[in-house]
């Protein structure tokens, strides 16, 4: 979803089921960041996670504020939850065609043009048959 007036554009992962509220994303500035992820704990089945947050002010702690440097290794590595806020500035020098998103991600990272937030709520990867039966299930006991 292009963003009205903008160069940045919403992508969600068509395999996720979340209770993510998108209303501040969508009223997030990028500034000079390519990029800007919304992290969730690894799930189990994952062997380790992909990114950790730093805190602009390290005395502040990852809770004190909504959006974090995003930072390649850290204490504690999150997931890319399937949700961000990107810029087409993410996306230059790259050819036509299909891509893995990580490299770019890193690149970024490597810019110091990478921000995120946590997201601590519902968030399930959906990903697989299995998966995808066992949160049909699990809403079903939760009704």
């Amino acid at each position: 979803m292009l963003c009205e007036n903008s160069d940045s554009f919403l992508v969600v992962n068509a395999d996720i089921y979340t209770d993510y509220d998108f209303t501040p994303l969508l009223q997030h500035e990028l500034a000079n960041n390519w990029v800007h992820l919304v992290m969730v704990d690894t799930p189990s089945f994952k062997a380790e996670g992909d990114f950790a947050l730093q805190a602009a002010d390290e005395s502040q702690g990852v809770a004190a504020a909504r959006t974090f440097e995003l930072v390649e290794s850290g204490d504690k590595l999150l997931t890319f939850s399937g949700i961000s806020l990107m810029s087409k500035a993410l996306f230059a020098n790259s050819r036509p065609g299909r891509a893995a998103l990580k490299p770019l991600l890193q690149r970024a990272i490597q810019h110091r043009c990478a921000s995120a937030e946590y997201h601590d709520g519902e968030w399930y990867d959906v990903g697989t048959v299995e998966r995808l039966q066992w949160l049909n299930e699990h809403c079903a006991r939760n009704r």
